[in-house]
């Protein structure tokens, strides 16, 4: 199916397939992900980058399974992660350099939860009507997704993930965007919000807290070996 040339130049996709929503001016990632939110009309959502590669099979692999598990409200699974300029699934899978796993049932994230993003936001399904009884997203820089998840589990949403890899994501750059003063001054906040949200005490606030401020000020050769070789698994 061809696309078409909108009269600033832009290329857009036939209003059959796809609804395209522009902005005019840049908000900011939360303000996006909310009008975007507004404009869907199901009750499902599934959601991912431009940028990123979806599995051929991942939308159905999460519907089989809500349609097991009626109760759950967010489900996400395994992300490959790769460099390069791979153009389809099968290129991505020849240049895997990692993989961002997930814990998978609702006992495990609420553990998981407390120290590390338990949902891989780039390849989510969730309950529209569920995620705004939470508030939606909300302005929460670089940590948008985390704190819409942590204020779902706080309200008593179910989360839930798939082992199956669903998505193939780039990761060009990635560990320069998570370093420096800035990044680590909303790694306080955020966690900040996390405790007076009451998902987390004072005691499980504080060591979490200093350790990601700290690698968040590492140089980036260190904190991109603490990412590919701790905190990834590898084939």
């Amino acid at each position: 199916m061809n696309d078409r040339v909108m009269p600033d130049g832009k290329r857009d996709m036939p209003g059959t397939v796809f609804r395209v929503v522009r902005l005019t001016e840049n908000q900011g990632l939360g303000k996006a992900l909310n009008e975007g939110l507004r404009h869907c009309t199901c009750e499902w959502i599934a959601r991912m980058d431009t940028d990123d590669l979806a599995a051929p099979d991942r939308c159905e692999k999460q519907l089989k399974y809500l349609e097991r598990h009626p109760d759950v409200d967010v489900l996400s699974g395994t992300i490959a992660e790769f460099q390069g300029d791979a153009l389809d699934v099968q290129a991505a899978e020849k240049v895997v350099t990692s993989y961002k796993t997930v814990p998978q049932t609702p006992e495990e994230i609420f553990r998981y939860i407390k120290q590390r993003n338990p949902i891989n936001h780039p390849c989510v399904m969730f309950k529209k009507s569920s995620v705004e009884l939470s508030g939606g997203y909300q302005p929460c820089p670089y940590f948008e997704d985390y704190d819409l998840w942590v204020r779902m589990y706080r309200d008593q949403a179910v989360l839930a993930n798939l082992s199956d890899t669903l998505l193939y994501m780039r990761v060009n750059g990635m560990h320069q965007r998570r370093g420096g003063i800035q990044y680590a001054k909303y790694i306080v906040e955020f966690r900040m919000k996390m405790y007076r949200y009451q998902v987390i005490t004072f005691g499980e606030f504080l060591p979490m807290t200093v350790a990601r401020v700290l690698v968040s000020l590492m140089p980036n050769g260190v904190r991109k070996y603490l990412y590919d070789k701790k905190l990834r698994k590898h084939k």
